[in-house]
C-alpha cells in the first residue's frame, strides 16, 4: 500500500495505458505503461528498486523491490523510464491462457492415475 502511495505522492495524475496482448502457444503476454507527468520517483528510490542487496534507503525503494522480485518470479519485468516531460514503468506479464492451464491440469491429474 505504501508504494502505491508513494507512487500517488509523486504523480499528480497518473495514467494507466490499456496494455498489448498476445496470445502464443497457450500463453499470454500482456505489455502495459503507468505513465505521469512529473519529476518522477527520487533516484535513490528507484536505485532501491533495481539494485541486489540487503540494505535499502527507503521504504518505498524496499516495496518497490518487493513488488519488482515478485513480478520476475511470476514471469514479469518492469522497467522505469524518464523522459523531459513524463515518467513511466513499463511492465510486461506473462500469463498462462485458461487453455493451457487446463491442459496442465489434465496432464497432471492424468500421472496421478
Amino acid at each position: 500500500m505504501k508504494t502505491l502511495a508513494l507512487y500517488v505522492n509523486h504523480t499528480p495524475s497518473p495514467k494507466i495505458s490499456p496494455g498489448l496482448k498476445i496470445i502464443q502457444d497457450g500463453h499470454e503476454f500482456i505489455h502495459f505503461k503507468m505513465s505521469h507527468s512529473s519529476q518522477g520517483l527520487p533516484s535513490n528510490t528507484l536505485q532501491d528498486m533495481f539494485e541486489e542487496g540487503n540494505q535499502w534507503t527507503t521504504q518505498e525503494g524496499l516495496g518497490l523491490y518487493m513488488s519488482r522480485k515478485m513480478l520476475s518470479r511470476m514471469n514479469g519485468h518492469v522497467h522505469y523510464a524518464r523522459e523531459q516531460n513524463k515518467c513511466y514503468f513499463l511492465i510486461d506479464l506473462e500469463l498462462r491462457t485458461r487453455k493451457e492451464s487446463q491442459r496442465n491440469l489434465q496432464a497432471e491429474t492424468s500421472m496421478l492415475s
